[in-house]
């Protein structure tokens, strides 16, 4: 995604190796004004300015890796997910967001 206004990207994740010429985001390049809640990018992301995000977007929270460009400019809520798989980091992730009171555990689904 790209410059995506009031864009969610919620509970994710993303296996594949990234690479890019100038930018690259193991979940998404610049998402503008929307958030990323809870994703997990696992592949290799290899570019000049990368990470989970390559640039931008209002608000994250509980992302693994804890990567931004030095250009992210957004406000960042650090949950730290650990686990071996993407669905034990997701699923961690999730029990924190809970914790927090920033999710409700009856309306979780959880990753198998």
């Amino acid at each position: 995604s790209h410059g995506l206004d009031n864009c969610l990207i919620l509970n994710c994740y993303n296996k594949a190796s990234v690479t890019g010429i100038s930018r690259a985001g193991g979940i998404c390049d610049n998402l503008g004004s929307g958030s990323m809640v809870n994703c997990v990018s696992m592949g290799e992301v290899t570019a000049p300015i990368s990470g989970i995000i390559s640039y931008n977007a209002s608000y994250i929270a509980s992302v693994y890796p804890s990567v931004f460009p030095e250009s992210f400019q957004g406000a960042y809520y650090s949950v730290v997910t650990e686990g071996s798989t993407a669905s034990e980091m997701l699923n961690n992730g999730l029990n924190q967001l809970i914790d927090e009171g920033m999710l409700n555990r009856k309306d979780v689904t959880w990753w198998q």
